[in-house]
């Protein structure tokens, strides 16, 4: 049956790369050519039989969305979205990323699980009590993240679902948080790489240096005692609690081959000159165009006893911002470097150059590559 055959990147995606694709296993070395969108990116059985049903509801939605806007528009054109649309598209985004169960995820819940439960009165406040699971696995807690964010009506209400837990309400807040953007790639030689782990982010410089993002939370914690402005000061410190939980710079996810989704850390406001605050004097991103990161214009909110009323037909429009080739190449390179297992793309020329560079920058680091492109390397020359 087809529900057996469960894909963790939905085939509505893939199909976006073209008919067939070409596929890279970095454990066992293995490059194949020319497969069918069926046959990738899939396993047997993966998920209940329930759940797969469930996913089609989430899917069919957003690729309404996907065919008729976030693909239709030309590359510098425009999108525009209402509310309602732009929570359908986050909950897919984030559905995505939560699909994808691999090791080094697993350790990662079992950590921020034991966190969540056992230090949840720290800095980041829950407005609501997990319902405790007893013997729950972390299979099982995955497949029950996976329920809540497919049931709950968006996921700015997602504490409401009675099964929610806490790394999920944290990830949804991210989500909720960020705002979005449209990469696109048309005007260069280059395609974007589709990964098996549902998403990729790009973290601070300061990783490397210090392991922890600190530049951003930095600045915002001296930021305050450069203004007697109290609206930035206020602006200032709800930017740094945001980090606590978005600390990357932006999650990126690839929805064809010559465009992405990003969800870009709300720190990046700050630029935008429409907001008017003082622009920061750094600039953690490794992506030197700032264009990429401009905010979406949208309609001035009515204001209710200092409250702004949201409505679902409440619209935003988005630019497609046409990325330069150094630019796609970095995306890829991040991609490359956080892959599981499995790495697609609709041809070898298409990812030549991105693989080379990869290799490139860890010798000039004089670091091992966390991935191993070797096999790879040589069937490109």
């Amino acid at each position: 049956m087809a529900y057996k055959n469960n894909h963790f990147v939905p085939q509505l995606i893939l199909r976006r790369f073209g008919e067939e694709i070409s596929t890279y296993n970095i454990k066992t070395g293995e490059y194949r050519h020319g497969q069918q969108t069926a046959e990738v990116f899939s396993k047997y059985e993966f998920y209940p039989m329930e759940l797969e049903l469930e996913f089609g509801q989430v899917e069919s939605r957003f690729a309404n969305i996907l065919n008729q806007k976030l693909l239709k528009a030309e590359s510098r054109g425009e999108v525009e979205l209402t509310r309602k649309e732009l929570n359908i598209i986050k909950k897919f985004l984030l559905l995505e990323q939560m699909r994808v169960f691999v090791e080094e995820e697993a350790c990662t819940n079992i950590a921020k699980m034991t966190s969540d439960l056992q230090l949840k009165t720290g800095s980041f406040k829950y407005p609501f009590t997990e319902k405790i699971i007893e013997n729950e696995s972390v299979h099982d807690r995955w497949l029950r993240n996976i329920k809540v964010i497919i049931e709950c009506k968006d996921l700015t209400s997602i504490q409401s679902h009675e099964l929610c837990t806490y790394e999920a309400y944290r990830w949804a807040q991210i989500y909720n948080w960020g705002y979005m953007a449209i990469w696109d790639s048309s005007y260069v030689d280059t395609s974007f790489i589709i990964t098996d782990i549902g998403m990729t982010s790009e973290r601070e410089p300061s990783v490397a240096q210090y392991g922890m993002e600190v530049e951003k939370k930095q600045y915002l914690m001296e930021a305050p005692s450069r203004t007697n402005n109290t609206i930035f000061q206020r602006k200032y410190a709800e930017l740094l609690y945001q980090q606590t939980n978005f600390h990357e710079n932006f999650y990126m996810f690839s929805i064809s081959k010559h465009r992405m989704l990003v969800v870009i850390n709300p720190f990046f406001r700050l630029y935008c000159k429409k907001e008017k605050y003082p622009t920061p004097t750094i600039w953690p991103s490794k992506i030197k165009d700032r264009r990429l990161f401009e905010k979406n214009d949208a309609d001035k909110l009515i204001g209710f006893q200092g409250k702004a009323i949201t409505s679902d037909s409440d619209t935003f429009r988005y630019k497609v911002q046409s990325m330069k080739h150094e630019d796609v190449i970095w995306v890829n390179m991040l991609m490359l470097d956080r892959i599981d297992t499995l790495l697609g793309f609709t041809s070898l020329e298409d990812i030549s150059d991105s693989v080379r560079a990869y290799d490139t920058w860890y010798k000039e680091h004089n670091l091992p590559p966390r991935k191993d492109y070797s096999a790879l390397i040589e069937l490109l020359k």
